[in-house]
């Protein structure tokens, strides 16, 4: 059995990890690219700070299927907050979105469909593991030690 096939568990991890860092690399250099005009006060910088952790929270918690769609009182209150937190950043929203739009395009069509064939190779996997199981039960019961 190749190396692939024993670990399906590790390279959805990885792979979920990769799917992360291209959503969020992008946006960083963007960031980076243009510290000068969103960092200038501490304020500011600790009011990024907090806005983009949330935002990272919120990703993996997308990404591991954790998340469940709000109410509505929920998402208007999330969308004030993260306005108000991320408010400098509010200036360059198209640039922002272009680059966000553009990364999770190639997230679907690189790691999304690989993500999906995984979790599927470890719940096909999981089924076989408690059917073989079962029948070793019964083969045990009728004809004793197998």
């Amino acid at each position: 059995m190749s190396e692939k096939k024993k670990r399906p568990r590790l390279r959805h991890f990885l792979l979920c990890v990769v799917e992360l860092v291209l959503l969020v690399g992008p946006l960083l250099g963007v960031l980076i690219a243009n510290k000068d005009r969103y960092f200038t006060t501490v304020a500011e910088t600790v009011k990024l700070s907090i806005g983009g952790s949330i935002c990272v929270v919120f990703m993996v918690l997308l990404i591991f299927g954790k998340l469940r769609v709000p109410g509505s009182m929920f998402f208007i209150t999330f969308v004030f907050v993260m306005s108000w937190l991320l408010g400098p950043l509010l200036e360059d929203l198209m640039l922002l979105s272009g680059v966000a739009m553009a990364s999770k395009a190639v997230d679907l069509v690189l790691v999304a469909p690989r993500i999906r064939a995984l979790r599927e190779q470890i719940t096909i996997g999981k089924t076989a593991d408690a059917t073989t199981k079962q029948v070793e039960e019964v083969l045990q019961k009728y004809l004793g030690r197998v």
